[in-house]
């Protein structure tokens, strides 16, 4: 069987925010290390008013570009996403802005798309064993924040 092997640099990250500047820090952080080998990160803000722009750019990493849409929609920000990914682009994968993943994430992903040629799209979820999330307070940490 002749797969065609596809490679972290060949993925391109959507991830849509709305003044959730310090939820988007945590899920950028959770996979920084991969984010040089990344083929890119598209940070697509949805007219926040707090300092997403401010802390995007501060990081002043090439690999990480900030798009700021004046449609504060979900599904036409990834869309959003999809225009702006590189042209070299071979998978996109959509991350909500108040995730956590695991350090072997991207690298299932590829491995679905390595193994399964009639694969056209993985989804899933993470949830960490050694986390306990209050439910409400979540809840409303999110409404508040």
């Amino acid at each position: 069987m002749n797969l065609k092997k596809y490679e972290l640099k060949d993925i391109s990250v959507v991830i849509v925010t709305y003044n959730r500047k310090q939820d988007l820090d945590i899920a950028i952080n959770s996979f920084k290390d991969k984010i040089k080998k990344l083929g890119e990160v598209l940070i697509i803000d949805n007219s926040s008013t707090d300092i997403t722009e401010k802390f995007i750019k501060n990081l002043k990493n090439s690999n990480i570009k900030y798009v700021r849409s004046k449609v504060n929609s979900l599904t036409i920000s990834r869309n959003v996403g999809v225009v702006k990914s590189s042209k070299k682009t071979k998978i996109v994968t959509f991350l909500d802005d108040d995730i956590s993943l695991n350090k072997d994430y991207f690298e299932n992903i590829l491995d679905v798309f390595n193994n399964h040629k009639e694969a056209v799209g993985v989804s899933g979820y993470y949830f960490p064993k050694d986390k306990k999330i209050n439910g409400l307070e979540n809840i409303l940490r999110k409404l508040v924040l």
